[in-house]
């Protein structure tokens, strides 16, 4: 078993907004081959729905009010520690869970050097596979 603490999952998550998955079925990293069926049908529903949980989340532009991106903005994301860093073009995106059926609800900071920080309203998840466009226009300070 990897480390969760050291783990490639949270290095890319935190180092380049990049989301790996580690798929541990048994407490065997090497199990017979004889199991290995048994386990692709205990659990092929699974693994084939898990990608569609990347259709749930928020992208967009991070712009100032000439509406030029500001590649230094950075996002944090209330359920999460770590933040979320724009591309040179201003771009993020960020997968949010849909939990168990149930509406699911999050805000969003966007920070940068000289600018007034955003929070967002809220942002709800009702649906699996929504991923919404949410761009942030943020003011320097001293406008």
């Amino acid at each position: 078993n990897e480390n969760s603490e050291t783990g490639m999952q949270n290095y890319n998550y935190a180092q380049s907004n990049c989301l790996e998955i580690t798929v541990s079925l048994g407490c065997c990293k090497y199990p017979p081959t004889t199991d290995i069926r048994n386990y692709w049908y205990a659990n092929k529903a699974s693994l084939l729905a898990m990608p569609s949980m990347i259709l749930n989340g928020v992208y967009g532009i991070v712009m100032d009010s000439a509406e030029q991106p500001i590649p230094t903005a950075t996002i944090v994301v209330d359920v999460n520690d770590g933040h979320l860093s724009v591309t040179s073009r201003g771009e993020y995106w960020r997968p949010l869970p849909y939990r168990n059926g149930k509406e699911t609800s999050y805000y969003m900071t966007v920070t940068a050097p000289g600018y007034n920080s955003l929070t967002t309203k809220r942002i709800v998840m009702k649906d699996q596979m929504t991923y919404n466009r949410l761009d942030f226009m943020l003011f320097k300070t001293s406008e």
